[in-house]
């Protein structure tokens, strides 16, 4: 399979980009001048200099700056070959993040090792959703080994829970700007200071934000803030209000 443009680079090692340990060393000593002087003694970039930085907090000696070799290539590609599973890879590159180690397998190509959990097969597992034990052919498997969390049942349910919650905030959102545009093409007295009868309005809760802006003449937006700005609340009664909506029952 051709190597985009992007593979190209991230495989391609320059001199230029090899870190010295002197070059550490003054790194270290200058800690708290500004990147750009210590890029200009060190003929290098500012974010080299960044790089170089993190390098010597994180106590990081290395003598490269992150680029791979070609030893450290050619061995994830044998182990691609064997697909010996994610501990070996971990192992065999302590100096490397786990995640590293799986972006560069992913940029050469090289096969991973497929399992359940760890190097075994799932044969039973708990569902978080319905704590029910279940067989393991309950469980959905992703391409990448991944045995999911949820059985299949409470996967699709909970799926169809997310797209209905995403769907019901977006008829709110949708909701809020049809009312913010009615209200903006009757709103005659936008930038008019609020009088004594304006705040009597606002401060009114038996009726929405959207009929004070209508009776305002102002938008919902600019009534909603004005309400807000002055300490009033909204027209929802609290379940503290005791008095508010009582059943008397005798």
């Amino acid at each position: 399979m051709p190597q985009s443009a992007a593979q190209k680079r991230a495989l391609t090692i320059t001199p230029q980009n090899i870190i010295t340990d002197k070059e550490l060393e003054m790194v270290a000593a200058t800690m708290g001048e500004p990147r750009q002087a210590v890029a200009k003694k060190l003929g290098r970039s500012v974010p080299m200099v960044t790089v170089m930085r993190r390098m010597v907090r994180n106590g990081d000696k290395r003598n490269f700056s992150g680029r791979w070799t070609k030893d450290e290539d050619d061995r994830i590609r044998e182990f691609g070959d064997r697909r010996v599973p994610d501990a070996e890879y971990e192992a065999a590159f302590p100096d490397r993040s786990a995640n590293a180690v799986r972006y560069r397998r992913s940029l050469l190509g090289a096969r991973r090792h497929q399992v359940g959990i760890g190097k075994r097969t799932v044969v039973a597992k708990t569902c978080p959703k319905c704590g029910l034990l279940k067989a393991g052919e309950w469980f959905s498997v992703s391409s990448d080994g991944r045995t999911a969390s949820y059985c299949r049942p409470c996967g699709v349910e909970k799926a169809k829970q997310g797209a209905s919650a995403a769907g019901l905030h977006a008829r709110v959102i949708e909701r809020g700007r049809r009312l913010q545009d009615i209200t903006a093409e009757v709103a005659t007295r936008s930038g008019y200071e609020y009088t004594s009868a304006d705040l009597a309005v606002l401060e009114d809760r038996s009726i929405t934000d959207f009929q004070k802006a209508l009776a305002l003449g102002r938008s919902l937006k600019a009534t909603t803030s004005a309400r807000q700005n002055r300490g009033f609340r909204s027209s929802v009664t609290l379940l503290s209000e005791v008095d508010a909506g009582q059943w008397l029952i005798e």
